[in-house]
Protein backbone atom coordinates (compact mmCIF):
# COMPACT_ATOMS: atom_id res chain seq x y z
CA UNK A 1 0.00 0.00 0.00
CA UNK A 2 1.22 3.23 -0.94
CA UNK A 3 1.72 6.11 2.03
CA UNK A 4 -1.78 8.77 1.60
CA UNK A 5 -0.36 12.19 2.87
CA UNK A 6 -2.89 15.59 3.25
CA UNK A 7 -2.04 19.05 3.14
CA UNK A 8 -2.52 21.05 5.84
CA UNK A 9 -2.62 25.27 5.98
CA UNK A 10 -2.05 26.83 9.31
CA UNK A 11 -2.09 30.26 9.99
CA UNK A 12 -2.23 31.08 13.69
CA UNK A 13 -4.32 28.48 15.35
CA UNK A 14 -6.32 27.85 12.87
CA UNK A 15 -5.75 24.69 10.97
CA UNK A 16 -7.85 23.18 7.65
CA UNK A 17 -7.20 20.56 5.54
CA UNK A 18 -6.60 22.16 2.00
CA UNK A 19 -6.13 18.63 -0.10
CA UNK A 20 -5.79 15.25 -0.03
CA UNK A 21 -5.26 12.37 0.89
CA UNK A 22 -3.10 11.81 -2.21
CA UNK A 23 0.00 10.43 -3.09
CA UNK A 24 2.89 12.23 -2.19
CA UNK A 25 3.79 13.85 -5.84
CA UNK A 26 0.43 15.00 -5.84
CA UNK A 27 0.30 16.73 -2.58
CA UNK A 28 3.61 18.29 -3.32
CA UNK A 29 2.61 19.85 -6.73
CA UNK A 30 -0.42 21.37 -4.97
CA UNK A 31 1.40 22.76 -1.86
CA UNK A 32 3.84 24.27 -4.82
CA UNK A 33 1.37 25.56 -6.56
CA UNK A 34 -0.58 27.01 -3.78
CA UNK A 35 1.88 28.80 -2.60
CA UNK A 36 3.11 30.37 -5.96
CA UNK A 37 -0.90 31.79 -6.08
CA UNK A 38 -0.33 34.58 -3.70
CA UNK A 39 -3.62 33.80 -2.19
CA UNK A 40 -2.33 32.10 1.05
CA UNK A 41 -0.44 34.97 2.41
CA UNK A 42 0.91 34.36 5.83
CA UNK A 43 -0.56 30.55 5.67
CA UNK A 44 2.44 28.10 6.58
CA UNK A 45 1.84 24.51 4.70
CA UNK A 46 2.62 21.43 5.98
CA UNK A 47 2.46 17.84 4.47
CA UNK A 48 1.22 15.31 7.09
CA UNK A 49 -0.25 12.11 7.32
CA UNK A 50 -3.90 11.38 8.40
CA UNK A 51 -2.92 9.95 11.60
CA UNK A 52 -0.64 12.39 12.68
CA UNK A 53 -3.31 15.68 11.80
CA UNK A 54 -5.79 13.86 14.03
CA UNK A 55 -3.21 12.85 16.88
CA UNK A 56 -1.95 16.77 16.69
CA UNK A 57 -3.51 19.65 14.36
CA UNK A 58 -1.19 22.48 14.99
CA UNK A 59 2.57 21.12 14.91
CA UNK A 60 4.31 24.98 15.51
CA UNK A 61 1.98 26.52 17.31
CA UNK A 62 2.63 30.45 16.62
CA UNK A 63 2.24 32.33 20.56
CA UNK A 64 0.36 35.71 19.85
Amino acid sequence: MDKQLILVGVRGKHTQILFGPAQPQAVGTEKSKLARSGNWKNWVFEIRTPAGYANKKILNPKHD
